[in-house]
């Protein structure tokens, strides 16, 4: 036998024909470009096939900087007639053709433009159409969006507090950005509000606790939009009440204690960065009356009281000047409680922070009862 030179395994795998990499949509790619036409980039991606990347799918000043030779990432979004691979620059066009099936070719271009735009400064001009109780419906680029009352813009607040209302933007025109898009449930939702980073600076100059005075800018079901008024730091930030911090009394009517242009005092509870603006509080400027309420109620004391609301976790009742709850570890098969019913309970701990009496049920018989 003749000596045969031997070939180590590394020799074997060099002289081995490349393996290809099979891609799948949605993949992330890398790849460097080939050549470049009028209109696309030709990327080797390392697999059996070829990428397509369209000029359109990049930002301007990209395309001026890019040549053969370099590098550029993507995703897979299909594969064209020819069996190469067309590469999306923007993860925001493969998302769209994920939630677009079905739709015209219309319908998806109008969406493209509305996806492609979430989270960024761009802008829509709209038309207010309709007005709700939790905001504003716009249309804008042929399509109907919602504007949250809480993403009204202070120029919007102002011009409806001058109206009387939300009601009053009815026909007004209005600069939107995008929020949330889902092509699926037809959802699309806009702010009208602005980043700036001038306003958030000064609103970390505010703190918790602190009094300020302030001008009522509008009444809405969300709560009082207002303006601070004379301050060395804070003057002329936008605050918001919401509803339950009104007042200590629930369901209050707030139209028929506050007025546009009125001054009011307010405590901030916090600042908003995300939309600007500082939380205010007007109960916490007036004593809680549950303070002395609370006094009435002693420990397995008999009380009378209302049935309001049963729910899976115990019994909602509606005592004299406070509401009262029966945990649900507190009921047998003997309770049966309905809405409206009025009868007597056991009066537990009372929750001051909660503002809440505890209750317990009151047995008028032991049938039933087992003892052991």
């Amino acid at each position: 036998m003749t000596d045969s030179k031997k070939v180590s395994m590394a020799d074997l795998m060099a002289k081995a024909p490349a393996k290809f990499v099979s891609l799948y949509r949605g993949d992330s790619v890398e790849g460097k470009i080939v050549s470049i036409s009028d209109s696309e980039y030709v990327l080797d991606l390392g697999s059996k096939s070829e990428g397509v990347l369209p000029k359109r799918e990049l930002p301007d000043e990209m395309q001026s900087k890019l040549q053969v030779g370099d590098k550029v990432s993507g995703f897979v979004l299909s594969e064209n007639e020819f069996g190469q691979a067309l590469i999306t620059y923007s993860r925001s066009s493969l998302e769209l053709q994920k939630v677009t099936r079905g739709k015209s070719p219309e319908m998806i271009k109008k969406w493209q433009k509305f996806i492609s735009a979430v989270g960024s400064a761009t802008e829509f001009k709209g038309v207010i159409n309709e007005a709700n109780k939790g905001g504003l419906i716009v249309e804008a680029g042929d399509m109907r969006g919602f504007l949250p009352t809480s993403q009204l813009s202070t120029d919007l607040i102002t011009t409806g507090g001058q109206k009387g209302g939300i009601e009053g933007l009815v026909g007004e025109q209005v600069m939107v950005r995008v929020l949330e898009v889902d092509p699926t449930t037809n959802r699309l939702i806009f702010s009208s509000r602005k980043d700036s980073p001038e306003i958030k600076s000064r609103l970390k100059k505010a703190e918790s606790g602190q009094k300020v005075k302030a001008k009522v800018l509008a009444l809405t079901p969300l709560g009082v939009f207002t303006i601070i008024g004379d301050h060395p730091d804070l003057s002329g930030l936008e605050g918001l009440v919401l509803n339950y911090e009104t007042s200590w009394e629930k369901d209050e009517d707030i139209a028929s204690k506050y007025k546009v242009g009125q001054e009011i005092e307010a405590v901030i509870l916090g600042i908003d960065e995300n939309l600007g603006r500082l939380s205010l509080s007007l109960r916490a400027m007036q004593e809680d009356p549950f303070e002395q309420i609370s006094e009435k109620f002693i420990l397995d004391d008999v009380v009378s009281g209302t049935v309001i609301e049963v729910t899976q976790n115990g019994v909602k009742v509606q005592l004299e000047g406070a509401e009262g709850f029966i945990p649900l570890e507190k009921l047998t098969s003997l309770q049966k409680y309905e809405v409206g019913q009025k009868t007597n309970f056991l009066v537990g701990v009372v929750d001051k922070r909660k503002r809440l009496v505890n209750l317990a049920p009151f047995l008028t018989t032991t049938t039933g009862l087992i003892y052991k």
